[in-house]
Parts: C-alpha cells; sequence; structure tokens
C-alpha cells in the first residue's frame, strides 16, 4: 500500500491511533458542527487550514483508512476510528516518530537487544536493522545490538510494529560489560562519577 501524502493526513491517523475513536454529537459530515468539533479534537491550539483538514479526512475515508459509524440514528454520535488498514497505516508513523532519550548524564548501565529473524524474514530484518541504526544503537556482533540509554519503550513499540514475540526480540539490562572502554567512547558516555568535582 502506498505511503499516505500530506501532513495533516498523517497527523489525522497519528491521533487516531492514539485515541481510539473520536465522537461527534449531533450530526454527519455534511454539517458545519460536525466540522468544528473535529477541529476541536484534532487541532485544538492549532492554526490549521480548516479546508485542507476537510480534504484529508475525505482522503483517508475514500482509501478506507478511517470509518465514521453514525450511532442513535441522524442526530445521534457519530464514531470516526481507524479501520485495520489505517491502524497498520497509522503505526508506520509512531515508528517514525521514536526517538530515544540520549542524556547526558549516563546511569552507567547498558541495554542490549538480542533478535533472532529467519531468513524468510529478510526484508523484516532489514527494516528492523535500519530502524534501530537511526535510533542510535551500536553492533556489538551478530544480532547483538547495544544502547546506553533506557529504550524499554521504544523496544516494546518496534517488537508490537514487526509483530515479535520476547524469544524473537530480547532486551537486556546490565552495569556489566567486559571490555566496554571503547563503547563509551563510541557514544561520548560521560558517567555520574565523571561529572563530580
Amino acid at each position: 500500500m502506498a505511503r499516505v501524502k500530506g501532513g495533516i493526513s498523517q497527523e489525522i491517523l497519528r491521533k487516531l491511533l492514539l485515541l481510539k475513536v473520536i465522537i461527534i454529537t449531533g450530526g454527519s459530515s455534511g454539517s458545519p458542527r460536525f466540522w468544528s468539533q473535529l477541529f476541536e479534537r484534532l487541532f485544538k491550539d492549532k492554526d490549521i487550514d480548516k479546508r485542507a483538514v476537510k480534504d484529508a479526512f475525505y482522503y483517508l475515508k475514500k482509501r478506507n483508512l478511517i470509518i465514521g459509524e453514525l450511532i442513535g440514528g441522524v442526530n445521534g454520535q457519530l464514531h470516526i476510528r481507524l479501520t485495520a488498514e489505517g491502524i497498520k497505516e497509522a503505526a508506520k508513523y509512531r515508528i517514525n516518530d521514536l526517538k530515544i532519550n540520549c542524556s547526558k548524564q549516563w546511569d552507567e548501565k547498558w541495554r542490549i537487544i538480542i533478535f533472532n529473524l529467519s531468513k524468510k524474514e529478510k526484508s523484516k530484518k532489514q527494516a528492523f536493522l535500519k530502524k534501530i541504526k537511526e535510533l542510535g544503537f551500536h553492533d556489538l556482533q551478530k544480532n547483538v545490538w547495544i544502547m546506553p540509554f533506557a529504550c524499554g519503550k521504544e523496544i516494546k513499540a518496534l517488537r508490537e510494529f514487526f509483530d515479535l514475540d520476547v524469544k524473537d526480540l530480547r532486551i537486556i539490562e546490565t552495569k556489566d560489560l567486559e571490555e566496554d572502554k571503547i563503547l563509551k567512547n563510541v557514544f561520548k558516555l560521560r558517567t555520574i562519577a565523571s561529572q563530580e568535582p
């Protein structure tokens, strides 16, 4: 499936992934009340072109990435949510937005990830490797990568996105790592002790 174009379309997908559902009361997408409520829930306090939001909304609906279900008749509630395809598409943007907080002060713990993907999953492995390199991981040896900063949430998000089990992608946290001087230089680490006067 081709990627969704346009920042507003991508933002709507991200917000719906986070909110699960947006409930609009009293009216269909043809009413001004619908649009005012939608803007309020999606882009509160943002200077957004309302025409562009409408265009993005209809674009996503046409591509079957979002769906609206009317509950309670014409004047009831319209529940807007992601379709199964919409969830997949939105997850791509959540992964693209992942960042690891590389704080200046290191807690002297190493985070090591070990992964095991079969040869059949070559494209998945390539995509996974590309992402962990972007996040700043350094390779320790085959299928073992290391990071000195907390990254549990980010690894769990990657595990979910790539549909992996713990046995496929495991994270280890340790203070003891043999011969880690080179790695400390690679990551330009400043330990708590080294910052004391």
